[in-house]
């Protein structure tokens, strides 16, 4: 595992775009890496004007952090590097350069919130003030609007983050609000937590640094001659499935659906076709009777009813299967229709694969891989 220091440098406006610099040390070493977002793709996501260090967008900066981290996750010695991502053109790689074509919607609808927790009946904020009315209940929409930036950006050393919900029985709650935050190496910008707060990400403070990890994140092994096809994986855990739940997990109405999955793809439309034969197989699973009706409550879908099954069920089963099998989904989600779909260059990484694809035959063969090898550990992990 890796770790990486990283701190912001500079911005820098050029004819071509608007570049993020990032000075980033490893153990001894120290590079700086840049992000750089052409002036095409500015437009074409409906980011506002040459920016300033002050006035750069929230979704800007997660873009540029979002592509460093990606870099850093695929090297192996810390140099002097920059990602370019354009709105036209072929991507390339150079030893000091690598050109991605950026996608054609506009990222991260929503802010991310680490703080933000699932339960059964909706989002709960975990660092709601004890005591308060609300008891912590939130929505996305409170969570977007409460003061505190995205938490894929904001500096390592905001900690004590506390936050109140604001509303009355008879009108539901109607805000919730960043009232408390600490710097954890003593900087004393914390008079108004809501106002000084948005300024803890790259390019406000000049103290923001954020300490990365790059998780060692298991990917699929492609094999020569797959020892299982997708009919044997999908058999076996059907199988397994059967004993425990008296019921097969997937049902195929119609042979074809496993006969698309196999042959080459050298296609981009090949590619979305056999990604959606996938999606079907994965929206078909019965699994809605085997849940009790409080269980089953604000699920939103059958990977999410899978999900909670086998969090009951089998609690040793690694999240990472199903993971896998909500990857597969974002992919099938966002190729037909190019549709913004959240987190998707993360979907990617976890599943082993480059983001933009270029290559789809052997993209494909991660993906079906993948697949196979989650639903055999699930059908070996049921008794």
């Amino acid at each position: 595992m890796s770790t990486f220091e990283i701190t912001y440098g500079e911005l820098e406006r050029t004819l071509s775009g608007v570049f993020h610099w990032f000075d980033v040390r490893s153990g001894e070493t120290e590079a700086r890496v840049g992000v750089g977002l052409s002036h095409g793709v500015r437009r074409q996501w409906g980011l506002g004007g040459v920016p300033d260090a002050e006035h750069v967008e929230e979704t800007e900066r997660r873009v540029a952090v979002g592509h460093l981290k990606d870099h850093l996750a695929t090297i192996t010695t810390l140099t002097f590097h920059c990602v370019v991502l354009e709105a036209e053109g072929r991507p390339e790689r150079r030893e000091d350069r690598t050109v991605l074509k950026a996608p054609q919607e506009r990222p991260y609808e929503w802010k991310e919130c680490g703080y933000a927790e699932r339960q059964k009946l909706g989002p709960v904020c975990a660092v709601a003030r004890v005591g308060e009315p609300a008891l912590g209940r939130t929505t996305q929409a409170l969570c977007e609007e409460c003061g505190l930036p995205s938490t894929d950006i904001i500096c390592s050393n905001l900690v004590n983050v506390e936050t109140a919900g604001f509303g009355t029985d008879q009108t539901g709650l109607a805000m919730r609000v960043l009232v408390g935050a600490h710097c954890n190496i003593g900087d004393d910008r914390f008079v108004e937590p809501r106002r000084d707060v948005r300024l803890c990400v790259p390019g406000g403070h000049v103290c923001w640094v954020q300490t990365y990890k790059v998780e060692e994140t298991p990917v699929a092994v492609v094999v020569a001659t797959a020892q299982f096809s997708v009919a044997d994986a999908i058999d076996q855990l059907n199988i397994a499935f059967r004993k425990r739940y008296r019921q097969a997990l997937i049902q195929i109405e119609q042979a074809r659906s496993i006969e698309d999955l196999m042959g080459d793809c050298a296609t981009d439309d090949v590619f979305q076709h056999k990604l959606q034969v996938l999606a079907g197989l994965l929206e078909g699973m019965q699994v809605s009777g085997l849940l009790a009706k409080e269980e089953a409550e604000g699920s939103q879908g059958t990977i999410d009813l899978l999900e909670r099954l086998l969090s009951r069920d089998l609690p040793n089963l690694p999240g990472q299967h199903v993971r896998n099998l909500r990857n597969i989904n974002k992919l099938a989600n966002a190729y037909p229709r190019h549709s913004r779909v959240k987190n998707i260059d993360r979907a990617h990484a976890e599943l082993g694969l480059p983001y933009p694809l270029t290559d789809y035959g052997k993209a494909w063969a991660i993906i079906r891989e993948t697949f196979i090898q989650t639903l055999r550990q699930i059908a070996l992990h049921l008794p």
